[in-house]
């Protein structure tokens, strides 16, 4: 059967050098272009065989002079006038800046039809553009108009329109001096709200010049952007005045000479009253190295905007000034317990003796519906306690130095002056952020006595936004103790609900969630899941759950990857009423490898440690390790250590010792670990990783207890594998089961490679002469898998200030899936008109094969070479790797060395069929070239 497909490319030879003579415009003129097809039969993975076709226009330019015929290098375009030059031009370029408008006779501006394409000239276009509104804010779309003048009309510059978003509300008045003032009115501070916007206008002739001055005014040192940032069109010559002020100037140019145009500019909206939103912190090394400053915006701060005319001052009637009224509605507090397990009548049930993490948080009532409230600012709390119970001031300092929001470090002080069972203060010493998560101010405390009602009355407090001003809040003036208006606190304020039970009460226990802490199949980002159960009312058989977590896929790794370890890290989140002394419990399949296992390195130097978590300082931890032969070794380990069972390595962030190990040749069966000291009733576990790259995949983490491992070669494609995960108390149980599945190998991408290029309109075709040479071939894409250097053995660098920066504390990062190969390949070319195949240099063969840089030393096996003519006579070389266990592998290369015949002549393109050509070979014959649609019949 002939080849229909590679004869497509002789008749299509022949129609486009027809319309090349009659000067049809895609043609590029005097180019002899030929096409090649490459193809390779190519199993992608062992069990699978595909072929590919590799079809790449290719061009040659052949001159014996190197020089085209001056007929033969005319652009075959339409020829234009100026004015569809003009008119095309529109049609390419952007929306215009700045919009200028004629003074007629009557002085009014007209606005022609026309755009023009640069700001303030006279080109003349078709229609005016409008750009539309996208992601909450106009695009701004600038237009010009230039027509003849009679008359010229006096110099000018004022403001059309000051614009706000929806989070806050836009005020203005006229000052005694004309100017005008707009006072914006927010509790909004994002850096994504606020926007504010501008369009004013100027008359003058060429060369007249109009600036805006821009001067802020910050009382507190707050940071008010816009004088530095201003963004506006028309591309205004930005000058720096030194006091703070600056000075962005327009010059008119284009108009016609003697002739006054109107020039409209705006100013693109944007946050110009932006607080940073984070609450301030005395530095606490190592993990917080610098602190955030207490400047704020405050009520009254504003940008003062004047203009000048050619550097004249403008009258003060142009003159503008954009204030600043910073608010927060806060209508109560709340109080809550993280201990709220058991919740019975609206009461959280607690026990004596035992601490408990509380937060208070301010209710915030948004200036405008849909808005959340989000500024900076100093508060001052009173909170009302039951009796008997009591603040442990000791606990809660170390609580807010590490553990809760860490940048509340230094800047919250929570005393209880009066003792047991009097109102608790807390006030802030720098300030900190009002939204609706935030300014969460935390305090730990226990009751004493069951002896008491478990009741209290809401907080009272007042915030100050940076000015000074006290806006009280909640039942009482707490300076003054006068009555506020009760019709003003939030329906949502409360203080303790709480019901006190004995230890001894039958229904008192622990009870937490397990945290499990993974990277996700795709090696995007971590995922954390809980496995969490009902709190049972007694204690005998109580707590038991079971589930398991959905299917990961992770890569087959034979000796795993050092440097990003983690198979999964856990940890628990308690809201119980007692303290409990967890076990650990892990299993694995024998096609998972587990080498080793990390403990969390809170409390190694001090309480808290590791600030993002809270649970006791641990004198150590004892692991069990079973073997799979049944034997059990038991280890002794600090926190934060690594261990590896199978040669008894112990890494003490750096420092190694030996401990026990397994037998040559055993496996991990499981892991044991038990901490020495009771868990916190609330405890916290979680994990910062360091101070940099929080996110790493695949990372040791600081605050939980990490298992290393991997599937192993004995892990098969379709396979699920399970590793147990059990944590058990004294009166609670929950089980669930890691599942792992095989990542599937991804199809190894090939592509050709190499050739002339030509791309007509916007690339110079390529030139040969007889005799030059140039390579074609094909390459493989993908990635090649290779563990980072070094091993990640602890999270130690967070202690340090250098996390993830020390030679056993490493970033991590994510597990490349394995790429297929292309076992046995055959490759195909079909050697393009006017070429030869020739030996590259220094070399007896006439093509090569390339590896991945990494993969040093390696040479491919001798294919066999057969030659071929294909059915339109071309000539086909045949590399056949078949029988030799070669491997096509990710960032590989076959070439071929060709050169131009020394008769060669000017051609053109024959262009690149859109149908692919498949490898088949009858029944006894040999391999031919099929089109899909051959191949059905």
């Amino acid at each position: 059967m002939k080849n229909i497909h590679l004869k497509k490319y002789t008749i299509e030879e022949k129609r486009r050098y027809k319309l090349y003579k009659r000067k049809k415009t895609w043609v590029v003129a005097g180019i002899t272009m030929f096409s090649s097809a490459l193809l390779m039969q190519m199993p992608a993975l062992a069990d699978e065989t595909t072929t590919l076709t590799l079809g790449e226009t290719t061009s040659i330019h052949v001159s014996p002079e190197a020089k085209l015929p001056e007929a033969e290098s005319e652009t075959l375009e339409p020829v234009e006038t100026p004015g569809e030059s003009a008119q095309t031009q529109v049609q390419a370029t952007p929306a215009p800046e700045a919009e200028v408008t004629p003074q007629t006779s009557t002085d009014t501006a007209t606005e022609a039809d026309t755009t023009q394409t640069e700001p303030q000239t006279d080109t003349q276009a078709d229609a005016p553009v409008e750009q539309p509104a996208t992601s909450g804010f106009r695009k701004v779309a600038a237009e010009s108009t230039v027509a003849q003048a009679n008359a010229a009309e006096d110099r000018s510059v004022h403001v059309n329109t000051v614009t706000a978003d929806n989070s806050g509300t836009l005020s203005s008045q006229t000052a005694a001096d004309g100017s005008t003032e707009y006072t914006f009115t927010t509790d909004n501070a994002r850096s994504s709200a606020g926007k504010i916007g501008m369009t004013f206008e100027y008359t003058g002739q060429n060369g007249d010049t109009f600036s805006m001055v821009i001067k802020p005014n910050a009382a507190n040192g707050g940071d008010l952007g816009l004088a530095a940032n201003l963004d506006a069109t028309g591309s205004p010559q930005k000058t720096a005045l030194g006091d703070g002020s600056y000075k962005y100037t327009w010059t008119i140019t284009g108009g016609a000479a003697n002739t006054n145009v109107t020039v409209k500019q705006t100013v693109k909206p944007i946050n110009i009253f932006a607080e940073e939103l984070r609450n301030s912190a005395d530095a606490y090394q190592p993990y917080l190295n610098s602190s955030l400053n207490n400047d704020t915006l405050v009520s009254g701060d504003n940008y003062q905007i004047s203009f000048l005319i050619n550097d004249v001052p403008a009258p003060t009637s142009s003159n503008v000034k954009l204030i600043l009224e910073k608010r927060l509605n806060v209508t109560g507090a709340k109080v809550e317990t993280k201990a709220d397990a058991y919740v019975t009548d609206g009461k959280t049930n607690v026990t004596v003796d035992t601490n408990y993490v509380y937060e208070v948080t301010t209710i915030n009532d948004s200036l405008l519906a849909g808005t959340v409230p989000a500024v900076r600012g100093l508060a001052t709390v009173q909170v009302p306690v039951p009796e008997n119970f009591i603040l442990d001031e000791n606990e809660t300092s170390k609580y807010l130095m590490h553990t809760s929001d860490p940048f509340l470090n230094g800047n919250l002080k929570v005393s209880q002056p009066g003792g047991a069972g009097t109102p608790i203060i807390m006030t802030t010493t720098s300030p900190i952020v009002f939204t609706n998560n935030s300014a969460k101010l935390s305090f730990i405390g226990r009751y004493t006595s069951t002896q008491t009602s478990g009741q209290s009355e809401a907080p009272s407090g007042w915030v100050d936004l940076g000015d000074g001003k006290k806006h009280y809040f909640g039942a009482v003036n707490i300076d003054t103790g006068e009555t506020l208006d009760p019709s003003a606190i939030s329906p949502e304020a409360r203080g303790f609900a709480q019901k006190v039970l004995p230890k001894e009460d039958p229904t008192v226990h622990e009870n937490y969630g397990l945290i499990i802490h993974y990277s996700n199949s795709e090696q995007s980002n971590n995922v954390d899941v809980m496995l969490v159960s009902d709190y049972n009312s007694l204690k005998t058989g109580s707590g038991k759950s079971e589930g398991d977590i959905d299917p990961v896929k992770r890569p087959i790794l034979a000796n795993g990857d050092s440097s990003a370890p983690v198979l999964y890290a856990v940890g628990l989140l308690a809201n119980g009423l007692t303290e409990f002394t967890p076990t650990y419990h892990f299993e694995f399949p024998e096609e998972i490898t587990t080498t080793g296992i990390t403990l969390p390195l809170n409390n190694v130097t001090d309480d808290h440690a590791d600030f993002k978590s809270y649970n006791p300082a641990q004198s150590g931890y004892t692991v069990v390790v079973t073997g799979s032969d049944g034997t059990k070794i038991t280890q002794r380990l600090q926190a934060g250590e690594n261990y590896d069972p199978l040669t008894g390595q112990i890494d003490y962030f750096g420092e190694f010792r030996t401990g026990k190990k397994l037998a040559a040749g055993v496996r991990i069966v499981a892991y044991d670990v038990t901490p020495d000291a009771k868990y916190y009733a609330n405890a916290y576990q979680n994990s910062i990783n360091g101070t940099t790259n929080r996110e790493a995949l695949n990372d040791i983490n600081s605050g939980l207890i990490n298992i290393l491992g991997h599937l192993n070669s004995k892990a098969q494609l379709g396979q699920t594998y399970k590793s147990k995960i059990q944590v058990e108390s004294e009166n609670k149980r929950l089980t669930t089961n890691f599942q792992v599945e095989v990542s599937e190998p991804l199809k190894l991408p090939v592509q050709g490679y190499g050739g002339p290029e030509s791309y007509l309109g916007n690339k110079e075709p390529t030139t040969y002469k007889p005799g030059d040479t140039f390579t074609l071939g094909l390459e493989t894409l993908g990635t090649v898998s290779k563990s980072g250097t070094g091993k990640n053995l602890d999270a130690g660098g967070v202690l340090t200030g250098k996390g993830n920066k020390t030679t056993t504390d490493l970033p991590g990062h994510a597990l490349a899936v394995e790429y297929g190969t292309i076992k046995e390949p055959i490759v195909y070319l079909t050697l393009p008109d006017q070429t030869t195949l020739t030996n590259f240099k220094n070399s007896d063969q006439f093509y090569q094969v390339t590896f991945d840089k990494n993969d040093k030393n390696q040479v491919a096996p001798q294919p066999k070479i057969t030659q071929k003519q294909n059915a339109d006579g071309k000539t086909v070389m045949v590399l056949d790797w078949t029988g030799t266990g070669f491997e096509l592998k990710p960032k590989m290369r076959v070439l071929f060395n060709l050169q131009v015949v020394s008769d060669a002549v000017n051609g053109f393109d024959t262009g690149l069929s859109k149908q692919d050509l498949y490898v088949y070979k009858k029944n006894g014959g040999e391999s031919d070239l099929y089109t899909a649609d051959q191949l059905k019949n």
